[in-house]
């Protein structure tokens, strides 16, 4: 067991030792990337302090800092050819541009120093909290190389550190040979695996040995120790538990040395990272503590200033955002109409993430449904009042055309100029529905879909003044159904439905486009027929064609849900022109000829006759006297007496004056 306690031992310190030189590492990155001429990202004005950084490091095979596409602005060792070099693709910058964070890659071979290297990462931040670039610094992995005595150590131990895709990042057996290579052995499956913990394993060499392994949170890495099972029982046992020992004392220096120039370099560094952790998390009134090295202490002192400057404007920024973030679609232009912002709202409603719009023009919407003078006259009304509002047709990232209420705002300056132009738009598609859904039921009848009463009147007042412009006559139709109460009597209302709604369909095929086919309730019709002839002759005649094609259709057999019914329909037809009658006039003259077609025997059409209407309007009026007559009991009773032969009564007439 003593074997496994001194193994676990060495893993721990190793590990220390390690996290030592890599806490090192991270400080100093971080302290690199908030130095002036790192942040101004130039290379005319490259930072001498990184040749002065890897002459007092030589564990580190350079320094450079890059822009966000991995071109390198600066190095400490520049190419042999002198062109920058670009890491753009490298696992290691990727992971670097998705983190944002300090960062220690996998290893590879260096192409400039020909060492195998891990590169430490961290990034670069504007005054804005804006990554822009990073700074790196490639550590050669034989540094991690604690130098343990091999003479200390049971012969044939092992010990180093292991990545967790089983990449050896430095191994005391043959370092320059391993270092990246993946092992596809039993032991080094189980020290990824185990991660924490003891195990024995057949190492690839073929040595069966026992392994005491620790993980290295920072890194991602394993830490191993690996020693012989015969050491566990051999003579020398002892010894190599000594050794061992020397070791864990070896590493524990190395570590706590380590850690102390650590704590006085970055001390202070990490007292400033806590304040500005504390100014993410939203605490404004938070200050740095102003100390240590002079070029911490500067940076520290421009920290403060810089929140007081922001302190000062929070709360306009937060109205602000609150504002912008609003239910409306909103884009901001700069003065030459190009978007530089939109919010969360505009993306919902058309689709365009903010990294596809911003640095195009509104353009980007247009529904091509406006001519040119629609924008000329958008755009003056903003130059002449600062701003225009109105419905207008936009087009989805998708090609979904839609309609939006638009509202834009010119923004100047204190001179009068204009700096910036917000707009601010809903979309009122639903509305739109909603509208179209309204007037489809103030208009049209909802079982037949045909015009109703109302769409009527509204089409018969704009036919008379265009009969009168235009010399053509024009007819009404009024058209009832044969026996349509019978129907609904004997196979109930949803078949009679169902006749009216193919009806309906028929007559529709029986006129031309743009005449009119109305349901004015039950099952009465109204055709109205626009630019007949001018001769009134030939406008019946024309009237007359149509009515018929009616008839014959109507006539035909109808499939009302499994029952065969045969309907007919009495045709009344007047004709106008101009407004020499009146449009309740028009319609009572189509109804009294309908009514006269009912007369003849239904299944007909009639043409009204003045004539016809006086007699309706005598008949109108003495039904009425006599009402009259009988409410003021105005009849008299008179019975003549009928003989016959000698004068013998045989019965009477009873008359009434």
């Amino acid at each position: 067991m003593s074997i496994f306690l001194l193994d676990r031992r060495v893993c721990s310190e190793s590990c220390r030792n390690t996290g030592g030189k890599i806490a090192y590492a991270s400080q100093t990155l971080e302290r690199l990337a908030v130095r002036p001429l790192v942040q101004q990202l130039d290379p005319k004005n490259c930072d001498a302090l990184l040749k002065d950084l890897i002459s007092l490091n030589p564990d580190y095979t350079n320094a450079t800092y890059t822009n966000l596409e991995g071109v390198a602005v600066c190095s400490a060792v520049p190419q042999p050819d002198g062109k920058p070099v670009n890491v753009g693709a490298t696992p290691w910058f990727q992971k670097l541009l998705k983190e944002k964070r300090f960062i220690v890659g996998d290893p590879f071979l260096g192409p400039i120093t020909g060492k195998w290297v891990s590169v430490l990462g961290a990034p670069i931040w504007n005054e804005r909290h804006e990554m822009i670039g990073g700074v790196q610094l490639p550590l050669d992995l034989a540094a991690f190389d604690p130098h343990i005595p091999a003479q200390f150590l049971p012969a044939e131990s092992q010990f180093g550190f292991i990545s967790e895709d089983r990449t050896l990042i430095w191994r005391n057996r043959d370092p320059n040979g391993v270092i990246g290579v993946r092992p596809v052995s039993d032991a080094a499956r189980r020290t990824v695996e185990v991660r924490d913990g003891e195990f024995e394993s057949l190492s690839e060499d073929g040595v069966r040995r026992y392994f005491s392994v620790v993980p290295m949170p920072q890194t991602g890495w394993i830490a191993f120790v690996g020693v012989p099972a015969s050491a566990v029982y051999a003579a020398a046992n002892q010894r190599a538990t000594i050794a061992t020992a020397i070791a864990l004392v070896s590493l524990a220096l190395l570590f706590l040395l380590a850690i102390a120039i650590a704590r006085r370099i970055t001390l202070p560094v990490a007292k400033l990272e806590i304040a500005a952790r504390a100014v993410r998390a939203g605490d404004l009134g938070v200050r740095a503590e102003v100390g240590g090295p002079s070029d911490i202490a500067v940076v520290a002192q421009e920290f403060n200033v810089m929140l007081e400057a922001q302190q000062h404007n929070v709360a306009q920024l937060r109205i602000a955002a609150t504002a912008f973030e609003s239910q409306e679609g909103t884009l901001i232009t700069d003065a030459n109409n190009v978007i530089v912002q939109v919010n969360r709202a505009f993306t919902d409603i058309t689709g365009y993430p903010a990294e596809e719009v911003v640095g195009q023009t509104p353009r980007l919407l247009s529904s091509r449904r406006h001519d040119t003078t629609f924008y000329a006259q958008m755009w003056q009304s903003i130059k002449d009042t600062g701003g225009w509002q109105g419905e207008i047709w936009n087009r989805r990232k998708n090609g979904e055309i839609y309609p939006s209420w638009l509202a834009i705002s010119a923004v100047k300056s204190d001179d009068g100029t204009v700096t910036h132009y917000v707009g601010a738009h809903t979309d009122i598609t639903a509305r739109k529905v909603a509208e179209d859904q309204i007037t489809h039921l103030a208009f049209y009848d909802p079982l037949t879909q045909l015009p109703n009463r109302r769409l009527l009147m509204d089409r018969l007042q704009k036919a008379l003044p265009y009969s009168a412009r235009s010399g053509h006559c024009g007819a009404l139709l009024f058209i009832d159904l044969d026996n349509f109460k019978t129907l609904n009597d004997t196979l109930g209302h949803d078949k009679g439905d169902l006749l009216l709604q193919q009806v309906a369909q028929s007559m529709v095929t029986c006129v031309r486009e743009g005449d009119t086919v109305a349901r004015l309730g039950g099952d009465e019709f109204v055709v109205m027929l626009e630019g007949l002839s001018e001769l009134p002759e030939e406008a019946a005649t024309q009237a007359e064609t149509s009515g018929e094609k009616i008839l014959v259709t109507l006539s035909q057999p109808y499939l009302l849900a499994g029952h065969e019914n045969r309907s007919t329909p009495s045709i009344g037809v007047t004709l106008f022109s101009g407004h020499q009658t009146s449009i309740d006039e028009l319609l009572k003259q189509a109804d009294l000829a309908m009514y006269q077609s009912k007369t003849a025997g239904r299944n007909t059409l009639r043409f009204f006759d003045p004539k016809m209407q006086a007699l309706m309007a005598d008949r109108a009026a003495l039904e009425s006297d006599l009402r009259e007559a009988v409410r003021q009991q105005q009849f008299v009773l008179y019975y003549q007496p009928q003989v016959i032969g000698a004068g013998r009564l045989t019965g009477a007439e009873a008359l009434v004056r």
